[in-house]
């Protein structure tokens, strides 16, 4: 079984091989304040964590969602969505995210201590501390994300350029 724990802060995914966690901030306005309700930004959270366990295509168990606030009773149907963004967060995950997990998915609700005290624990275990780590792995993602995009465009153009001589592959 998959075990996601998901705070307005980030998330941890444990179970079956697979350890992920993200820190996930609220984004900010030049006063500090919020951007997007808190709710909002916590379906995000949430979209993302289950997009991480979809990306697993090896998940034989099923998986459990746990978070403390109102979008587990909203996925689980008990209220109506608070406003049209939450009815289309539940849309997107409901819809294209909970599908493609290819498992039961399982929304359950548990005391916010509980939830963010494993949270902590699980990114104190896969983050590192060392800033001069850190750095270098950012730097290392972006060199991948770089040559992924690079690799991406010349593929196209490749084959763009046989479209266009009518070459036979």
């Amino acid at each position: 079984m998959i075990t996601v724990y998901i705070t307005k802060e980030g998330y941890y995914i444990q179970g079956e091989g697979v350890e992920a966690t993200l820190r996930c901030s609220p984004a900010l306005d030049e006063q500090g304040n919020p951007i997007f309700h808190e709710l909002h930004h916590t379906y995000k959270v949430m979209f993302l964590a289950l997009k991480e366990v979809a990306r697993k295509s090896t998940i034989q168990g099923d998986v459990m969602v746990y978070n403390d606030s109102r979008i587990i009773d909203e996925l689980n149907g008990k209220i109506q969505p608070l406003d049209d963004v939450c009815r289309t967060w539940q849309r997107v995950i409901r819809r294209e995210l909970v599908p493609s997990i290819r498992s039961v998915v399982m929304f359950r609700k548990k005391h916010a201590e509980f939830i963010a005290r494993n949270v902590r624990l699980g990114q104190g275990m896969l983050m590192p501390q060392d800033p001069a780590l850190i750095s270098e792995l950012v730097n290392r993602a972006e060199k991948l994300q770089t040559a992924r995009a690079q690799g991406f465009k010349s593929r196209v153009f490749e084959r763009f350029k046989r479209m266009w001589t009518h070459e036979q592959q």
